[in-house]
């Protein structure tokens, strides 16, 4: 006889411990989604600064733009006649 009524206790105590996991676990749920909401955001921002940082360096290595920052500092494109080649050979010392 009082099996059926530890039965009943031990379900009348069960019902409120599952929906109290129940609760937190749907508070967790919505701190996640929130922290994954804010990662997104952080991520599409690093996406777009990378998308810019990579528009500058391609734009400073373009052609026109070397041309014009050679001819700003005032370098010229060397002539071949202007080229000293060295040789040195077996690495010796003679006459010293």
């Amino acid at each position: 006889m009082i099996r059926p009524y530890i039965f009943i206790f031990f379900v009348v105590l069960t019902i409120p411990l599952f929906l109290g996991i129940n609760a937190l676990q749907a508070n967790r749920s919505g701190e996640l989604r929130r922290e994954i909401t804010r990662l997104h955001r952080v991520q599409t921002d690093m996406l777009e600064r990378n998308r810019q940082a990579s528009a500058e360096v391609t734009e400073q290595l373009s052609t026109v733009r070397l041309r014009y920052d050679a001819g700003r500092l005032g370098l010229r494109r060397v002539r071949p006649e202007d080229i000293l080649l060295i040789n040195i050979t077996g690495g010796e010392r003679h006459g010293l």
